[in-house]
């Protein structure tokens, strides 16, 4: 049987809910300005990491050789879409 929020534990929830979108509405707006491709690799780096995370922790240690060849990829997409980020 699933359960069945009271009217205070409603109320918590939802304004719970209320500050942590007022929170995160700076961090959504900036994204947006972000171009395309920038917004793409983000993406991009927050799945293959998610991904690898998930894969280490499963598997102890290790991961699809999939996952480390997309880790490996990663640098490439992030030098096109953020260029100042190189040590040169």
């Amino acid at each position: 049987m699933p359960y069945i929020e009271n009217e205070e534990e409603k109320a918590r929830s939802d304004k719970f809910k209320i500050e942590l979108q007022a929170k995160q509405k700076p961090m959504r707006l900036a994204f947006t300005k972000l171009t395309p491709d920038q917004q793409h690799a983000l993406t991009h780096v927050y799945n293959v990491l998610n991904r690898y995370t998930d894969e280490t922790r499963d598997m102890e240690g290790d991961c699809y050789h999939s996952t480390f060849v997309s880790l490996g990829q990663l640098y490439y997409k992030l030098h096109i879409a953020f260029p100042n980020l190189r040590g040169d």
